[in-house]
């Protein structure tokens, strides 16, 4: 379980840099102001669950819970993105 919640936190790391990177690229400045809340919107999961969930795993603590705050951290994703 330890390796799995290192093996799907650090991917789900890499895909919100590359959502942060691709958000940003807008020129005009209604688009950057919109990618920007968004970027911070998505950094709510990724702060609140994915980054514990890696400390965990990597910390050899609790491999359960650290998989279930990595996991959890797509769906609660998608609603805040539902909600905005």
């Amino acid at each position: 379980m330890r390796g799995a919640a290192l093996f799907i936190g650090v991917i789900e790391a890499l895909l919100f840099v590359a959502f942060s990177f691709l958000m940003l690229q807008s020129t005009d400045p209604i688009g950057v102001a919109i990618g920007r809340g968004m970027v911070m919107l998505m950094a709510i999961p990724m702060g609140v669950l994915v980054v514990p969930g890696l400390v965990l795993a990597a910390s050899r603590r609790s491999p359960r819970l650290a998989l279930g705050l990595v996991l959890a951290a797509v769906p609660i994703a998608g609603v805040l993105w539902r909600m905005a």
